[in-house]
């Protein structure tokens, strides 16, 4: 069976010339363009070359990866110079519209052992060298990108074991394929389409401009040999590097030392008799005939001349660069010329000085309270760098946009000072900011370090060690836990993490206000033997206690006390009400009837009486019933756009629940998406938070972290340190407690997740937010109390990759 080492796509739907030979050469023939010299039929030029991967640009100008350097040879002089830049374990080399060219480092070393942490360079076509992307991980054994495709607008797309990841020019990534066995290479064609080789299924697939959906071009039954077979019994194709210019699909072969071309559903031998040597062996002669050396400790690029159609092979065991003469087409790659090109001498021009200086300006919020945390929103002209000197005596903030609490009341004159770059001119803005003492009785969120508060499992408390019957409920004391007494906690609101354990039966968990009448709602619901969380904020009874009701057969149940909202504080909780149901015997809220893929559904929370007018975020449990197909939820304000994070992850057929803290639009409104398949949803009111409380500030939902796109997974008994200030819309300072969404994805056994504050000092507490097993994805809601600026993740088991969206924060 043949592992192919590389594609090259040669574009979609082009009208492509006739190939044009080199040099007088016989359509088919090889030479050693760049090598060791004696080869066959004198080759045009002879250097020391380790070639490990190869890009044609726009002109025909040929670019050679070696180990820790990059070579340019001119297509009119044949010139060789070395591209400007310090590279480490050159493994894919790229190149776009604009004629930069990219350069993906490592993994690989020449011996099979994994490399330093990679990332993607770019050089410009004035030599400059920038990091795009990465560096991938911190440590030498962190996976990473294994192949890179570049498109003509600069979009650089990367694979990283069984994905795909979308990375736009100055944008954020994005995967537009998740669910491969293993990605070994991409390719873009000129029209934009996404090639990638799946590896381990032996097959190509095509995603239509780059973001569409996945379908198979090559590989299996989907092809045929033409005129030129490779052999019988290769039955698949992949790849693990590619380039774009043409119509038809080069292949490296590097087990059977072959590159192979499929135009359609034929694949044609254009080069290799399937033997390998050391030399440059059938040189002068045709490329079928001769032997390559292919694989040999790295991944064995090819692209085409799109001037000549001339296939250049990086035959890296041979250490040299051999070319097949009009082995592919003549058609153009859309590509620039890269750096190394002479440009035109243009007329000589008067230089322009810029002297105009920028202008300083901002929107002051005013009057603001002590402690509460507000935003400045510059709204400066021409200005490049900013100095803001907020008049209480604190650093200097060099933000465009920045978060700032005052801790002290009276009259504040806050400066801003511009700078501009291009002529070093400055300007400065002043504006007085009133600032007014704290509320009179406003109390924030008190978050603390997780105490389990109840294990029916085991002895906790004065609950007895045995499962929750069905049809009743149990009594948790919350009022121990915070350290407090009943009457100090009754009618606040607690902040639960509540986990159904081993279940007889389907069934649901309701955590309501002890002594009161059980909502109808529902919490947590679980399927037989499942063991889910939830986070719960619950209105605590008079008697400093929430019930914790079970609907059908047994269950144990386990509660983590994380934090408390005190009567006193902005956080109106409520006895849970339902807001939203799609079902049709359900509470309504909405038309009945499921969400399709891709659409939205608005809930309107104020003008339906749930929440008054003054609200500005609300605590929601959203739950999916039965979905139709793998997907997820997001909830976002319905004035904005749709983010690109999650709430709720699920699978087919289940019915799975989460909290979600967001912000209301200015009408009072939310929005809940579904990414895929049809799904019934709910959504339960557990309380609200008026507009501008220092109890909680709701922002749209942002990434924060992925460990898929760095760290690598996390492994048995190990610690995620995330640094949350300033990331994601939070301020970058006095963060008391953040509000996020962590999901465990690719889980390889049982394990479960805890959350808790980072800093020095901080020990892993006896909770749990996730508890996980292989092959789920599992999200909760973690509100974490933040210690400088950081909070902590701990996996117990097997290993995972761990997934964090902010939603909010405390300060």
């Amino acid at each position: 069976m043949a592992l192919p080492l590389a594609i090259i796509v040669l574009a979609a739907g082009l009208v492509v010339a006739r190939a044009r030979l080199s040099e007088g050469e016989t359509a088919g023939t090889i030479s050693t363009y760049v090598g060791a010299q004696g080869c066959g039929a004198a080759p045009t030029l002879s250097h020391p070359v380790d070639p490990r991967a190869v890009v044609v640009d726009g002109a025909g100008n040929v670019y050679v990866g070696e180990l820790n350097s990059v070579l340019r040879i001119d297509k009119a002089t044949k010139a060789i110079t070395t591209v400007p830049g310090s590279f480490d374990r050159v493994q894919e080399l790229g190149m776009d519209g604009a004629g930069n060219l990219y350069v993906l480092e490592g993994p690989d070393t020449g011996t099979g052992t994994v490399g330093p942490p990679r990332g993607v360079k770019r050089v410009d076509t004035a030599g400059a060298v920038t990091q795009v992307w990465g560096p991938f991980g911190n440590n030498s054994t962190d996976a990473g990108p294994v192949a890179m495709a570049v498109a003509n607008d600069g979009t650089i797309y990367l694979g990283v074991g069984s994905n795909v990841i979308r990375v736009p020019p100055g944008g954020s990534e994005q995967f537009v394929v998740t669910n491969a066995t293993g990605v070994s290479g991409l390719a873009v064609d000129t029209a934009g389409n996404l090639y990638f080789a799946d590896k381990p299924e032996g097959v190509v697939r095509k995603v239509a401009g780059g973001t569409g959906a996945a379908t198979t071009v090559a590989g299996g039954a989907n092809f045929h040999h033409g005129a030129y077979p490779v052999g019988a019994g290769d039955d698949f194709v992949t790849g693990e590097t590619m380039a774009a210019n043409g119509s038809d699909l080069l292949i490296v072969e590097g087990d059977r030392h072959q590159v192979v071309k499929l135009s359609g559903a034929t694949l044609d031998l254009v080069a290799g008799n399937g033997l390998s040597s050391d030399g440059c062996f059938g040189d002068g002669g045709p490329g079928r005939q001769a032997e390559l050396n292919l694989g040999h400790g790295s991944r064995s690029g090819v692209d085409v001349d799109p001037t000549t159609g001339d296939v250049y092979i990086a035959d890296d065991g041979n250490n040299g660069l051999r070319r097949v003469a009009g082995g592919g087409v003549a058609a153009p790659n859309g590509r620039g010329t890269g750096w190394g090109t002479t440009p035109p001498t243009a007329p000589t021009t008067p230089t322009t000085v810029d002297t105009t200086p920028p202008t300083a300006a901002f929107d002051a919020p005013s009057p603001v309270h002590v402690g509460i945390p507000v935003q400045f929103i510059d709204q400066s002209n021409g200005a490049t760098s900013w100095s803001w000197d907020f008049g209480d005596g604190t650093a200097l903030d060099t933000a465009k946009d920045p978060w700032h609490i005052f801790t002290t009341a009276g009259n504040h004159n806050v400066t801003l000072t511009v700078t501009k770059a291009s002529n070093g001119l400055t300007a400065q803005f002043m504006a007085p900011v009133r600032v007014d003492p704290p509320e009179a009785g406003l109390v924030g969120y008190e978050s603390i370090s997780p105490v389990r508060a109840v294990d029916t499992r085991v002895q906790v408390g004065a609950q007895s060690p045995r499962p929750v019957t069905g049809g009743t409920s149990i009594d948790v004391d919350v009022a121990g836990p915070l350290g407090k007494t009943p009457d100090q906690v009754a009618g606040g609101a607690v902040v639960l993490n509540v986990t159904g354990i081993n279940p007889t039966n389907q069934t649901y968990l309701q955590v309501f206000p002890s002594g009161e009448t059980r909502p109808g709602s529902s919490n947590v619901n679980l399927l037989p033997g499942q063991t889910l969380p939830n986070l719960v904020v619950a209105k605590v009874g008079a008697n400093g206690m929430v019930s914790i009701f079970n609907a059908v057969g047994y269950v144990d149940v386990a509660a983590d006390v994380m934090g408390f909202f005190p009567a006193t504080s902005d956080f109106n909780a409520v006895t849970p009400q339902r807001v939203l149901e799609t079902r049709p015997d359900g509470y309504g809220g909405v038309p009945a009837g499921r969400v399709g893929h891709g659409q939205s559904l608005m809930v309107d929370l104020e003008g339906s009486g749930a929440v008054p007018p003054e609200a500005g975020a609300v605590v929601l449990n959203v739950t999916a019933i039965n979905p139709s197909a793998a997907g997820y939820v997001s909830v976002y304000p319905a004035e904005n756009p749709l983010p690109g994070v999650s709430n709720l992850n699920f699978a087919v057929g289940e019915t799975i629940a989460n909290l979600v803290v967001v912000k209301l639009d200015e009408n009072g409104q939310v929005k809940l998406f579904n990414a895929a398949g049809s799904v019934d949803l709910a959504a339960d009111l557990m309380g609200w938070i008026p507009a501008g409380s220092p109890v909680l500030t709701g922002i749209t939902p942002a990434r924060v972290h992925d460990t898929r796109l760095a760290g690598g997974p996390l492994g048995p008994g190990q610690t995620l340190e995330i640094d949350v200030h300033g990331k994601g819309g939070l301020p970058v300072s006095s963060v008391d407690a953040v509000v996020v969404n962590v999901t465990a994805v690719d889980v390889t056994g049982l394990s479960y997740l805890t959350v808790f504050p980072g800093g020095a000092g901080s020990t892993v507490p006896g909770a749990s937010n996730l508890n996980l097993v292989p092959g789920d994805v599992v999200p909760n809601l973690v509100i974490a109390k933040v210690n400088e600026g950081k909070i902590n993740i701990f996996n117990a088991a097997s290993s995972t990759n761990v997934i964090v969206d902010v939603m909010g924060f405390m300060g």
